[in-house]
């Protein structure tokens, strides 16, 4: 039996230990996958990873749950992204991407159409990779389902909308009320046969400029139900005050 030369004993030895490193890193970054994995899970969030060469990307199960695929694709693009994204949002979507190659980052908000048949509202968050040169790999983030947020911003808007329609209808209800009350007791003094002609006039116009004032308001209602610009004008509140009250109390 011959002997092996020091040197290549030596040489197997840094193989083995070079290939047991490199063994060791795979398991680190494996346990590292794994462990961020079950963090996107805990918080309800996919993970994505975009080869910019291939223009293929690696995901994590939520990822595509969150796109209503039960199981996973067999392969993930940009372009099946933007498949699923609600028409009227698509180009800004595409533009979004191409931002983000520009400026390293992407973030996303749009509505989606899910492959099971339900829209959503998902956010895209992502952040491009260079290598040693500086020039880009990949582009990897996160993405994560924001539809129950958006539906209780919707329902909080409708509440506020309801309690601002509630607003306008006690005011206009109280406006109203007032040019009655002008019409009412004008209508009442001019029935009194001792009234003299001159009040009579006054009453008769009273009658008509409340009759105006009633239809601009409601020019103004129709107005707003139709989101026209309103035209606001300037007034005296006292003079508008002093003619309301002559006109409703005889002698003031």
């Amino acid at each position: 039996m011959q002997d092996r030369a020091p040197d290549e004993s030596n040489g197997d030895q840094d193989h083995a230990g070079s290939i047991a490193g490199e063994r060791q890193i795979a398991r680190e970054l494996e346990a590292t996958r794994a462990s961020l994995e079950v963090a996107l899970s805990a918080a309800d969030m996919g993970g994505w990873d975009i080869d910019l060469a291939t223009g293929s990307a690696r995901r994590t199960p939520r990822h595509d749950r969150i796109f209503g695929y039960s199981e996973m694709l067999p392969d993930w693009t940009i372009d099946i992204f933007l498949s699923h994204v609600e028409q009227s949002h698509r180009h800004l979507t595409a533009k979004a991407f191409e931002k983000a190659s520009r400026t390293g980052l992407l973030d996303i908000e749009c509505p989606i159409d899910a492959a099971d048949g339900t829209s959503k509202w998902i956010v895209a968050k992502g952040r491009l990779m260079h290598d040693e040169a500086g020039a880009p790999t990949r582009m990897a983030g996160v993405i994560f389902d924001i539809t129950v947020r958006k539906e209780t911003e919707a329902q909080l808007a409708q509440a506020q909308k309801m309690e601002a329609v509630g607003q306008l209808t006690g005011g206009v209800a109280h406006d109203f009320n007032n040019l009655l009350t002008v019409i009412r007791g004008s209508v009442d003094l001019l029935r009194r046969p001792e009234i003299e002609d001159s009040r009579k006039t006054r009453y008769i116009d009273a009658i008509g400029e409340s009759a105006d004032r009633a239809a601009k308001l409601t020019a103004q209602l129709l107005a707003f139900a139709r989101r026209q610009a309103l035209a606001p004008e300037v007034f005296d509140c006292g003079q508008s005050v002093e003619e309301v009250g002559t006109e409703v109390v005889p002698g003031i």
